[in-house]
C-alpha cells in the first residue's frame, strides 16, 4: 500500500486507488480519523494507492503556508482519478464541520464512486443519508472498518473489462463547438469526460481509443490500460512534431501513460469472433465487423460495424457487452430502415 499525502504529485495509471474524504480536523489537538482509516486498510491487505488529503507531517497548520488553490488542485485531480472515494464523516461541529466535504460529496455524487459511512451520532448527516441511499440503492455504513472492507473487497476483484471509445478531443474548444457538446468550456467537458471515463473504467480494466484523444496529457488523469489507435489528429502530430518517426512518437505517448500506441487498425477476438478496429469509416474491413469513430455523433450503426465515438455514448466509453449488444442488433435484427441512404 503506498500512501499519497499532500506532497506527493504522483498519480499512476493501473494501479488500485481510494481517496480517504471526509473531515479534517481544524486544530492539531484534534486527531484524524485518516489514521485510524490507513491502519485498517494495512490490515485488509489492501495494495493500492491511497490518497490523503492531508500533510505527510500530521500538523493541520502545515497546510497554511500552501497556495489554497494548489491544494483544491491536488484533491480534485485525484478524486477524479480515484477508483473509489470513500466518504466517512464523523462530523463534528466545532473542528471538523465538514462543509468542504459536502460540496464535494455532491460534486461526485453521480460518479458511481462514492462509498459512505459515518457513525450514528455524527449530526448533520440525515440529507447525505438520504441522497447517498436514494442513489445507490444502500444504506450508509455507520462504522469506518465495514466502510473500508467494502471498498477492499470490490477493489479486489480482478476481472478485466474491455471498452471502446473514440474522439474525445480532450482541451478542443474546437470540438466542443461544432459537435455540440452540452459544456461551457474545455475544461468542463474534459472534467466530465474524465468523471463519467473513471467511473466505468477501473485500473485493471482495457480500453481501446479508435483516434482523436487530445491533448494527450488528459491520459494521467484515466483509469484502464489505454491502447491508442492514431486518428486524424495524431496522424498531424506524428508528421508535424516527430517527422513522420513512428517509434519516436509512440516512445512519448508510452512515457506520457498510454499502454500501447498502434498506427493504422488492430485486430480483436470478441466471443469468438474478429472484430477490426480502426478510425476511419472508409478504413474498414470488408466482410466483417467494424468499430470506427472519427464522424462523431453521425451515423451510429452501419452494416459494417458500430460508431464508438464517445458522442455516441451519453459521453461514456462502450463496454464490450454494448459492442456485442449492438453486433447482434446490426447483424441479425435492424432492416433496411436502420441504413437506408436515400429515398
Amino acid at each position: 500500500m503506498k500512501i499519497r499525502y499532500y506532497e506527493d504529485s504522483t498519480i499512476e495509471n493501473n494501479r488500485k486507488s481510494i481517496f480517504l474524504a471526509g473531515p479534517t480536523p481544524r486544530s492539531n489537538n484534534v486527531k484524524s480519523w485518516r489514521g485510524e482509516a490507513l491502519e485498517i486498510l494495512e490490515r485488509l491487505g489492501f495494495d493500492g494507492d491511497v490518497f490523503v488529503p492531508e500533510s505527510n507531517t500530521g500538523k493541520f497548520g502545515s497546510l497554511l503556508n500552501i497556495e489554497y488553490g494548489s491544494i483544491t488542485d491536488w484533491e480534485h485531480a485525484r478524486l477524479d482519478r480515484a477508483d473509489l472515494i470513500v466518504f466517512w464523516i464523523p462530523r463534528e461541529l466545532k473542528d471538523m464541520p465538514a462543509f468542504t466535504t459536502n460540496i464535494e460529496f455532491g460534486l461526485y455524487l453521480k460518479s458511481g464512486k462514492i462509498v459512505y459511512g459515518r457513525p450514528d451520532d455524527a449530526p448533520k448527516n440525515r440529507y447525505l443519508d438520504y441522497i447517498y441511499e436514494k442513489e445507490y440503492s444502500k444504506k450508509p455504513f455507520s462504522t469506518l472498518e465495514n466502510t473500508l472492507k467494502d471498498c477492499v473487497t470490490r477493489l479486489s476483484q480482478k476481472s478485466e473489462n474491455i471498452f471502446f471509445t473514440s474522439d474525445t478531443h480532450f482541451g478542443s474548444e474546437r470540438t466542443l463547438k461544432f459537435s455540440k457538446r452540452p459544456y461551457a468550456s474545455a475544461s468542463e467537458m474534459d472534467k466530465d469526460l474524465t468523471l463519467k471515463w473513471n467511473a466505468i473504467v477501473k485500473a485493471n480494466d482495457v480500453v481501446y481509443h479508435l483516434g482523436d484523444f487530445g491533448d494527450y496529457s488528459n491520459i494521467k488523469n484515466l483509469n484502464g490500460k489505454v491502447t491508442l489507435i492514431l486518428g486524424n489528429y495524431e496522424e498531424d502530430d506524428l508528421k508535424m512534431n516527430f517527422g513522420g518517426d513512428f517509434d519516436k512518437y509512440k516512445k512519448a505517448l508510452l512515457k506520457l501513460g498510454f499502454n500501447d500506441v498502434v498506427k493504422k487498425g488492430k485486430m480483436i477476438n470478441l466471443n469468438g469472433e474478429e472484430v477490426y478496429m480502426t478510425h476511419r469509416p472508409l478504413d474498414c474491413k470488408k466482410d466483417m465487423f467494424n468499430l470506427f469513430g472519427h464522424i462523431h455523433e453521425k451515423n451510429m450503426c452501419k452494416r459494417f460495424g458500430l460508431n464508438v465515438g464517445i458522442d455516441c455514448s451519453d459521453y461514456r466509453p462502450f463496454s464490450k457487452e454494448d459492442v456485442l449488444f449492438y453486433k447482434n442488433a446490426i447483424e441479425n435484427y435492424y432492416d433496411d430502415n436502420v441504413f437506408v441512404e436515400k429515398i
